[in-house]
């Protein structure tokens, strides 16, 4: 069971300042729906959105590990070693025609970080063959979710806990945020960090992982 801490620090996400940038009074649509039928059609279509790119992830991920080159298996999906990945890179561009780097960037990173912890036996069986072997594990969390926690180390016991106690994704960011500073303050060192990605997401960073396709721009975060 993950430690639950005292809130301590301010509301990233949730706070007045925020949330007051849009009212629900104030939301319309330009095809006949208000703001609550939108949310819903949201709710829906966003579910089957989601679902769509995790098996896309899990099929592109588990077919380009089959790869390997003189008898070397391309564990991985990067960091194999130059010449077994740049083998593949032509690979793919020369004989097979699409270029790989489509699927690049911190969010495809990170999202696919968590393959082996929830299918431990990833490699064993093909997704396109039994694909109910690979469904995505959650029915509250969301791809987001698993994008602010990915390096952190209690990422599955924080994951657990929003699925069971169903955290929309403003509040959980503002959860874990409290976890991780408080975390820092009970250790005496600060391990984790806010960052925010390129595109305006925000992730928890965790120093003791050198990883250098973080996008940095540090976030601080004051106490209440």
């Amino acid at each position: 069971m993950i430690k639950q801490y005292e809130k301590k620090y301010e509301n990233f996400y949730t706070g007045k300042r925020t949330m007051g940038k849009c009212r629900l009074d104030k939301v319309s649509t330009d095809i006949g729906l208000d703001a609550n039928e939108y949310i819903s059609l949201i709710k829906e279509k966003f579910g089957e959105f989601e679902n769509t790119l995790f098996d896309l992830f899990v099929r592109h991920t588990w077919i380009i590990k089959r790869f390997c080159y003189k008898g070397v298996h391309r564990k991985k999906y990067f960091a194999n070693g130059y010449a077994l990945d740049s083998a593949f890179g032509v690979f793919m561009r020369k004989y097979a025609g699409f270029d790989n780097k489509l699927f690049n960037g911190q969010q495809y990173f990170k999202i696919i970080s968590y393959l082996d912890d929830f299918f431990p036996e990833f490699d064993l069986y093909n997704p396109f063959e039994e694909p109910e072997r690979y469904k995505y594990p959650y029915k509250n969390v969301k791809l987001c979710h698993l994008f602010v926690v990915a390096k952190m180390e209690e990422r599955l016991e924080l994951l657990q806990y929003v699925e069971e106690k169903n955290m929309v994704y403003p509040e959980f960011v503002d959860y874990v945020i409290n976890y991780a500073m408080s975390y820092n303050e009970e250790i005496g060192r600060d391990k984790y960090i806010l960052c925010i990605a390129l595109n305006g997401t925000p992730y928890i960073k965790n120093v003791d992982i050198k990883n250098k396709f973080d996008t940095i721009k540090i976030v601080s975060i004051k106490k209440k």
